[in-house]
């Protein structure tokens, strides 16, 4: 499916704010172009391009600093709002400006939300009467009560999240699924065509990966002057986040970099314990090696990971063959966690 104008790229859009050039906002720029939505979304408002794109990179920055990465109707509302106030758009036009798919898209997270609320409500009741220190049989049975309509909501909700992922698939995508839904009744001719099928939507989704990962990379290279922690020489920006991401739970990771190098694991890692003495260093089973400002006694990266993301550090990991958006011959990535300049 072709996603709406304000959801183009949010797969790949974390909650970024910040003056300089903001590269997930370029990067969604450039996708809008490329695929033609920008030019599309001009033509039907009656904006013109230039005029459209600087609109719409000032919102996009508005709304990537206001929200949860994972919040995408939360960020799809922001945009939609921001598009009327900041490019005198309204309500009425941009909906006309939506395909009829992108409206049942639409309407499908209506809906989605407002049962993830019901259920919400639900979670909130039943923790309540748990918290009592004895439950009556008055409470045993409303928390039945509670549990059959929240599994009831459940199963409204996958329900829908299935033709929200119907309403997002690509026409091979689509075609693999039906072939799917006949389970065991799959015939040798339809097992060979669901191999091909699986070939040319693992390729199909490697090269829009590899094309959002370019596009990305190429909007990361005038920020790195804002980087306060050494860069590796031989090495090429892949992402930079300059001013951290939401993490939920009022918790907010430090401005980050990602940058690809052909040299080993070891050889940059001893780079940076010479460069960086008094930092911390753990070695990884699978061979990677994080090097941070202070780190807790028995680090794990799941247990400890509020400390990792908002720690300075520096995570050296090796790659074993180099796949989608990484160029050719890369050996290792490094992470770079940064303070920002005051």
């Amino acid at each position: 499916m072709k996603k709406t104008i304000l959801a183009a790229s949010f797969s790949l859009i974390s909650s970024v704010s910040f003056a300089q050039q903001n590269p997930m906002v370029e990067m969604s720029i450039s996708m809008m172009k490329q695929n033609g939505q920008l030019e599309k979304l001009a033509a039907c408002t009656g904006k013109s391009p230039a005029k459209l794109e600087s609109g719409m990179r000032e919102v996009l920055n508005l709304c990537m600093a206001g929200n949860d990465f994972s919040q995408e109707q939360a960020m799809n509302n922001c945009m939609e709002k921001n598009m009327q106030t900041k490019l005198g758009v309204s309500k009425a036009k941009l909906e006309s400006c939506k395909s009829e798919e992108e409206r049942q898209e639409g309407a499908i997270h209506s809906q989605m939300a407002k049962i993830e609320q019901q259920m919400a409500k639900i979670t909130q009741e039943e923790e309540a009467i748990n918290a009592k220190s004895d439950l009556s049989a008055k409470d045993e049975a409303r928390l039945e009560i509670l549990g059959a309509q929240f599994a009831e909501l459940e199963e409204k909700l996958f329900a829908l999240e299935d033709n929200a992922d119907m309403l997002g698939m690509s026409e091979k995508e689509k075609a693999m699924h039906e072939l799917l839904e006949k389970g065991d009744a799959l015939s040798a001719k339809d097992r060979q065509k669901m191999e091909a099928l699986q070939q040319a939507v693992v390729q199909e989704n490697m090269d829009k990966m590899g094309r959002q990962m370019q596009m990305l990379s190429k909007a990361s290279e005038g920020t790195l002057d804002s980087i306060t922690l050494p860069m590796y020489n031989n090495s090429n920006v892949l992402m930079h986040v300059p001013q951290g991401m939401k993490m939920g739970e009022g918790v907010k990771a430090l401005p980050a970099a990602t940058f690809s190098s052909s040299d080993s694991v070891d050889k940059i890692a001893a780079y940076y314990q010479k460069t960086l003495p008094n930092y911390k260093v753990k070695k990884m089973d699978d061979g990677q090696v994080i090097i941070m400002e202070t780190m807790p006694k028995d680090f794990d990266v799941l247990k400890h990971f509020n400390e990792y993301a908002t720690t300075p550090h520096v995570t050296i990991t090796p790659v074993a063959d180099a796949g989608v958006g990484l160029p050719k011959g890369t050996k290792s990535t490094i992470e770079i966690a940064y303070r920002a300049k005051k």
